[in-house]
C-alpha cells in the first residue's frame, strides 16, 4: 500500500456508493427544494408585479406627454372598437 492512498476494503468499496448514501442524499435535496422553491416562486411574483407597475408608469407618462403636446388626453373608444374588450 502506498503512502497517502486509501485503503482497499474488497470488491465492494470500490463499486461505489451505497443505498443509505443514496437514500440520504436524496432526502437532502429534496428538504433543500421543499425550502428554495417557494422562495423563488414568490420571487417571480414580485418580479412580475414589478414589471407590471413599470409599464404602467411607462402609460401613465405618454399619455401626460401627449396631454403636454396635444393639449388633450386622447378620445375614448367605444367598448366595441377595442378588439382585447370581448376576452
Amino acid at each position: 500500500m502506498r503512502c497517502g492512498a486509501p485503503a482497499r476494503r474488497g470488491k465492494a468499496a470500490e463499486r461505489g456508493f451505497t443505498l443509505v448514501e443514496l437514500l440520504i442524499v436524496v432526502a437532502i435535496l429534496g428538504i433543500l427544494t421543499s425550502v428554495a422553491l417557494p422562495n423563488v416562486l414568490h420571487a417571480r411574483k414580485r418580479a412580475e408585479m414589478t414589471g407590471l407597475l413599470a409599464e404602467a408608469r411607462l402609460f401613465q407618462q405618454a399619455l401626460l406627454r401627449y396631454h403636454t403636446d396635444v393639449g388633450t388626453f386622447p378620445p375614448r373608444t367605444s367598448s366595441t372598437s377595442v378588439p382585447w374588450s370581448r376576452w
